[in-house]
């Protein structure tokens, strides 16, 4: 069974971690047999893979243990076909992604939700419906006639515009149940934009009183999911990569294991300004301390 939420780790107040270096990925080779990996915003950017990352995921490939645990709303397949594009030498059981959850989880709409036979308002973009027509669900464009919600959109505007708050409002009266897909709730756009993930709507559709259940990173669901492809390796031999405190660090630090934070992605919002590598290294502390959550590591992909 999945579960929709997870309780982590309190940490205490009074923790604090100095940092001062950043270390290769290669430097870790040693000390850990599996790594797992975020994708957008460790290995691309928008639809735009950074300089050499390829070049280091194969390299890491070829010796050591990879999953790749993402919170896009993709499910594995597609998205292990678009990083074959990349040029990355990967397949599709290395890939373990909030889409691919949520797809698993909807195949059982009556164990989640308490739904019979599901009738679907997709809340986001139409090419996140292929999570559901598999099970040959019901759509409806009409959220009166829902009986389940699906939060998928990703957008440049964060705010609730009427239109949402009427599609949220019907729902909750309705006591429509709804699933996240995506648990990221900003990510970057490229050009120095935010994009707003689902995550963020879901967040706000519970704030109104709604009932969601949550697919992806930091929650166990889907670290759990994706750790049964490697039950033989000792979770102090695993180590998590990415760029957000509040999905991967603290989704490694749930379940137990060591964390490596890079500096792209969502870093670069934390980074702005930072004159030189003092003043990162403090600006980095200073993000973690507000947020109580601290990497194992920093790190730069490069070999």
């Amino acid at each position: 069974m999945f579960y929709s939420k997870y309780l982590g780790y309190k940490m205490s107040l009074s923790f604090n971690k100095k940092y001062t270096q950043v270390v290769k990925i290669t430097d870790l080779m040693d000390k850990y047999d599996l790594f797992l990996f975020d994708l957008w915003g460790v290995l691309l950017e928008s639809s735009s893979l950074y300089d050499g990352a390829a070049e280091v995921v194969n390299n890491i490939v070829s010796k050591k243990k990879v999953l790749f645990v993402s919170n896009t709303s993709q499910n594995n397949e597609d998205t292990c076909k678009k990083f074959q594009d990349y040029g990355l030498n990967v397949k599709e059981e290395m890939f373990m992604t909030a889409g691919e959850l949520a797809q698993r989880i909807l195949k059982y709409p009556k164990d989640y939700f308490n739904v019979g036979q599901p009738v679907v308002y997709n809340f986001g973009q139409e090419h996140h419906t292929t999570l559901w027509t598999k099970y040959n669900f019901s759509t409806t464009t009409d959220i009166s006639s829902a009986n389940l919600l699906a939060i998928s959109l990703c957008s440049l505007d964060k705010e609730l515009n009427s239109e949402t708050q009427e599609i949220f409002h019907i729902a909750i009266k309705n006591k429509v149940p709804a699933i996240c897909t995506n648990n990221d709730r900003i990510a970057p756009a490229g050009n120095g934009d935010t994009l707003y993930c689902a995550g963020w709507f879901a967040e706000e559709y519970e704030k109104m009183g709604g009932k969601v259940t949550y697919c992806g990173k930091p929650f166990a669901n889907i670290f759990e999911e994706a750790l049964k492809v490697h039950p033989q390796v000792s979770k102090n031999k695993m180590v998590m990569i990415g760029d957000s405190l509040a999905t991967d660090v603290k989704g490694a630090k749930n379940i137990g294991i060591d964390s490596a934070l890079v500096l792209t992605g969502n870093m670069h919002t934390v980074l702005r300004g930072a004159k030189n590598d003092q003043e990162k290294f403090e600006l980095i502390e200073k993000h973690c301390g507000q947020n109580q959550i601290y990497p194992t590591h920093l790190i730069k992909l490069s070999l």
